[in-house]
């Protein structure tokens, strides 16, 4: 039987060509790796280098055992990463979101609902990625803005999020009981960097702004209190966050500025979480 640590050590001399650098690579010794490959071709039965000299240089034999020793590399991999997730998701459960606010409320049913587990949360603005992972089984909830079109999975509606201006009393936008992308592009805003499809939004809307962006949402908080620039909330972030007292909220009446967010799942784990929808 081929240890692993030589198909590793192999690789790395048919990548980097000399057992010089090879070694080095690996930080261990060119005498202990010249060693491992001697042990290596005793395994084989016939030479995988050419012995010259003062070097020794891969073969053709060196090379397509190489080639194998990746694979087999690889499935090892990708063996632990398998195992490992399915002994995880006897204790955790994944959530996939869009979006930042949804994502929070599910974590906050989740806590709630499913305390002896631990959750993981991950948002990104790609919902194709969303529904593959929820698809392949890399996560057990997804949040998407669209129902799945799947027969196994069931899509059901979360709430939906209402996009509002942000701005003190000084600010020109103030009076209005309602607001357009189009009056407001252009401005300088403070931005959440996290925001989920959100991002895709604003961008697209806000072509001609600018954004100081904050990571923490402590940070932004802060900014907000102290600063005259216009930001975002949302009807659904209210909920989650504390609301800025000196500030006015003004709807954002595009029909952007409005999204319905669904829960999807597999229809076998129905029963589990449909206690996680809120209640009509």
């Amino acid at each position: 039987m081929i240890e692993m640590y030589l198909l590793e050590q192999l690789v790395a001399v048919a990548k980097h060509k000399t057992l010089l650098a090879a070694a080095d690579a690996l930080h261990i010794t060119q005498p202990a790796l010249t060693r491992s490959m001697k042990k290596l071709e005793q395994l084989f039965g016939f030479a995988l280098f050419d012995h010259h000299a003062n070097r020794i240089e891969i073969n053709e034999n060196g090379l397509l055992a190489s080639e194998y020793a990746k694979r087999i590399l690889q499935l090892e991999q990708e063996m632990i990463d398998q195992v490992t997730h399915l002994e995880q998701s006897k204790h955790t459960i994944f959530l996939e979101s869009c979006a930042p606010a949804p994502m929070i409320y599910l974590q906050q049913r989740l806590a709630l609902l499913f305390s002896t587990y631990s959750v993981q949360s991950h948002l990104t603005n790609s919902e194709g990625k969303i529904i593959e992972a929820l698809k392949q089984n890399k996560c057990q909830l997804a949040i998407v803005s669209a129902p799945v079109k799947d027969p196994n999975i069931i899509s059901a509606k979360i709430f939906t999020e209402h996009l509002y201006l942000s701005v003190m009393p000084a600010h020109p936008a103030s009076q209005k009981e309602k607001i357009s992308f189009q009056k407001i592009d252009g401005e300088t805003f403070l931005l959440h960097g996290s925001l989920g499809i959100w991002k895709d939004v604003v961008n697209k809307k806000l072509s001609h702004s600018r954004f100081i962006v904050q990571d923490q949402m402590q940070d932004l908080s802060v900014l907000l209190a102290s600063s005259s620039l216009p930001a975002f909330t949302t009807n659904i972030s209210w909920n989650i966050y504390p609301r800025q007292e000196k500030r006015l909220e003004i709807p954002i009446v595009d029909p952007e500025a409005s999204i319905t967010f669904y829960l999807a799942y597999h229809r076998k784990d129905q029963d589990i979480f449909k206690t996680l929808l809120p209640e009509t």
